[in-house]
């Protein structure tokens, strides 16, 4: 939870992954990720898989529908990676590191029940 709120607190680190910041016509994205600490170029196609109801089977849009980049960067995951069953089923650190090239910090809040202690630790990492 705290390295996700990391990424809503520096955009710029979302966006320097994404060496195609738009839409286009060839439907391609282009983004420069970390694979065992080495950037990379790795290039997708637009198209996302969506269920039944209409909806991303995986990675969500943005609450006001208007941002997909969650959606484009877990497919760029799933590709070096092998498939979405590997994704490891929303356990963030992992994709973290992988777009940034930064070391993550994780942790188990059931290991720290004492509140103060968890507060801590997250305000160190941020």
């Amino acid at each position: 939870m705290a390295a996700a709120s990391a990424i809503g607190e520096w955009p710029s680190l979302v966006k320097g992954v994404f060496l195609t910041q738009n839409k286009n016509k060839a439907g391609i994205f282009a983004l420069r990720v970390f694979v065992r600490g080495k950037p990379h170029v790795i290039s997708v196609d637009d198209s996302i898989m969506f269920s039944k109801y209409g909806s991303p089977i995986f990675a969500q849009l943005s609450d006001d529908g208007a941002s997909a980049w969650g959606l484009i960067a877990e497919k760029v995951y799933a590709k070096v990676i092998g498939n979405y069953l590997k994704t490891n089923g929303g356990y963030v650190h992992g994709a973290l590191r992988f777009l940034t090239g930064n070391p993550v910090f994780y942790f188990s809040s059931a290991s720290y029940p004492d509140l103060s202690t968890t507060f801590t630790l997250i305000n160190a990492a941020d």
